[in-house]
């Protein structure tokens, strides 16, 4: 089981969008992912969730943290298997070298199989990482900007105005 904390509460189907990129870095199935959101007491702020915006930035989060645990993986792994870790994959479950038939392990065993590795050097894999856009500010004097946000809100409002001319 792959748990995914995140600082953003549900929105939209956010859960279920953080598992399929979790799955498909991880090269799993979505049952195998646990999705848990941070409690908005212990979170820092967040200005929306708006158009596709929880997506992109919680999303781009997300899977760059993967990237970082599967790295962590990747190096415990290698030393075990006494492969590269750019040489190596990840899928349902196993690592393995592509070039090298036969080379893999379980990622359970590094946590409680005979190698123990994971469990001997602080007991887990915590992938973290960040994502962030620029912000261009717009020219002071113009007010125009090349991208002052990378997601973009259009609301909408209607009037119906009704005048009596007849009664003054």
């Amino acid at each position: 089981m792959i748990e995914v904390t995140t600082e953003v509460l549900n929105s939209a189907g956010l859960n279920t969008v953080l598992a399929q990129i979790v799955a498909e870095e991880f090269r799993t199935t979505v049952d195998r992912i646990k999705i848990v959101s941070g409690d908005t007491a212990m979170v820092p702020y967040d200005f929306a969730a708006v158009s596709s915006r929880c997506t992109f930035y919680t999303g781009n989060a997300v899977l760059r943290a993967c990237r970082d645990a599967k790295r962590q993986i990747f190096d415990i792994a290698s030393g075990i298997l006494k492969i590269n870790p750019a040489e190596l994959g990840i899928k349902e479950g196993i690592v393995y070298a592509p070039a090298y038939p036969g080379k893999s392990i379980p990622i359970g065993d590094l946590f409680a199989g005979p190698t123990r590795e994971v469990a001997l050097k602080g007991g887990e894999i915590s992938g973290r990482d960040y994502f962030t856009s620029p912000v261009i500010f717009p020219d002071p004097e113009t007010g125009r900007s090349e991208k002052q946000v990378a997601y973009y809100v259009y609301p909408a409002h209607a009037v119906e105005v009704a005048v009596n001319t007849e009664n003054r």
